[in-house]
């Protein structure tokens, strides 16, 4: 299934907390701890996503998995909602290609995400 299939309901969640979008949508690069933000919130809506889609998580799960997102992008992610669009779905596209591996890795970041960007 898709990476991709289910972000619009993410981008309107982002779109409460982003900016306005601007004439001047220009490529921006993400770097430090706004790039680490942006891994981590693509952790918490795929991770979330696959689980739900294999029956260990519930949709409310899912949910609350895209609201921390939601709320790491708007907090920790600067630029044009256009921008944090493009760079989230970058990331998303670098997760791996496997759900084993993909929940594997997740496992192994979510806690320090928590902490870090939620805590």
């Amino acid at each position: 299934m898709s990476r991709l299939k289910w972000i619009p309901l993410l981008c309107a969640l982002i779109g409460t907390l982003s900016t306005p979008l601007q004439a001047d949508n220009a490529t921006r690069v993400y770097s430090g701890l706004e790039a680490q933000a942006l891994r981590c919130a693509a952790y918490f809506t795929y991770s979330t996503y696959v689980l739900e889609q294999r029956g260990l998580l519930t949709w409310e799960n899912r949910e609350e998995g895209a609201k921390h997102a939601t709320e790491i992008l708007g907090r920790y992610v600067g630029g044009t909602y256009e921008q944090k669009f493009q760079a989230f779905q970058t990331m998303l596209r670098r997760m791996p290609a496997e759900d084993a591996a993909l929940i594997d890795e997740s496992l192994r970041h979510l806690g320090w995400c928590s902490e870090r960007f939620l805590g």
